[in-house]
């Protein structure tokens, strides 16, 4: 089912191409630590039709890639921009994958973007499997910036049918015993929405 394009098309109509704030103010903390030792490579992962992946690669300072199960987001990438653009330091790398099994070797990645990814998945071993892999593909000191849901007020019927949402005790439990260390965890409420947000380093 969120291999369909029904399900792009509605994930599309429900974000459009707008970056998410929260992403904006993530790199602009990150940005030094990030670029210090050259082009960083990020990872944008289920990061559907690319809305996150097109704000990094505009900055022209990233090598980003792109990656989801659904090839109708994607798609929507791919016509948007930035794989045709001649500049090559804007473009993007388009991939469909399942999160859960990454198409990358080690330690490639200097971030990882994670953006509601975890909520889809079907259980916290899922979740745990995510992150373990996260880690494999992060290099050393890799960050990974990621939100996903405690609660939705009014869960609605097309996003919610795999709905993990978990408790602050038990999002660090997960983190902590996949490895990585915790920078910070936060809430943050947006519309009927309530996220965890957070920022961990390999």
């Amino acid at each position: 089912m969120w291999i369909s394009r029904e399900t792009a098309e509605d994930w599309f109509r429900y974000k459009g191409w707008k970056p998410s704030t929260s992403l904006i103010g993530w790199e602009k903390r990150n940005r030094y630590l990030l670029v210090k030792n050259g082009m960083a490579k990020i990872l944008d992962d289920g990061g559907a039709h690319g809305r996150n992946a097109i704000y990094l690669a505009s900055l022209g300072i990233y090598d980003v890639y792109l990656t989801d199960v659904n090839v109708y987001s994607l798609k929507m990438g791919k016509e948007k921009v930035l794989d045709k653009s001649k500049d090559k330091k804007k473009r993007i790398e388009i991939i469909q994958s399942d999160s859960k099994y990454h198409p990358f070797q080690n330690e490639v990645f200097d971030a990882i973007i994670s953006h509601s990814l975890t909520h889809w998945l079907n259980n916290l071993e899922e979740v745990y499997q995510y992150l373990l892999d996260c880690y494999r593909i992060l290099r050393p000191q890799g960050i990974l910036f990621g939100m996903t849901f405690k609660e939705w007020r009014k869960v609605s019927e097309k996003f919610s049918r795999y709905p993990i949402f978990v408790n602050k005790e038990t999002l660090k439990e997960l983190i902590e015993k996949s490895g990585f260390d915790i920078v910070k965890i936060y809430e943050e409420v947006k519309g009927n929405k309530i996220a965890w947000f957070f920022e961990i380093k390999k």
